[in-house]
């Protein structure tokens, strides 16, 4: 985990022009380089990497880097063992 810190704060060190932060609620938040980094970089060390589900972010240049977490993929393969058990109970 310490690894993936340390890319998204690299990737925040790049001045990205806008980040979304997919939240494993569903919910999402943006900001645009018209926030504060700091505030960001605050908001982002409140919550643990197991509630964000996915990072967006968005350059100047039009790059465009999107990183999953794990917690997203964990959720998906547990909804697929259900549906195998379900099967089995035939």
């Amino acid at each position: 985990m310490e690894a993936l810190k340390n890319l998204i704060k690299a990737l925040l060190d790049l001045d990205p022009i806008e980040v979304e932060v997919h939240l494993k609620n569903g919910e999402k938040i943006s900001y645009s380089n018209d926030d504060s980094e700091n505030s960001l970089k605050k908001w982002l060390k409140k919550f643990d990497l197991d509630q964000i589900v996915k990072i967006e972010f968005k350059y100047e240049d039009g790059t465009k880097i999107s990183i999953e977490l794990p917690c997203g993929e964990d959720a998906e393969e547990e909804d697929g063992e259900d549906e195998d058990e379900d099967e089995d109970e035939d």
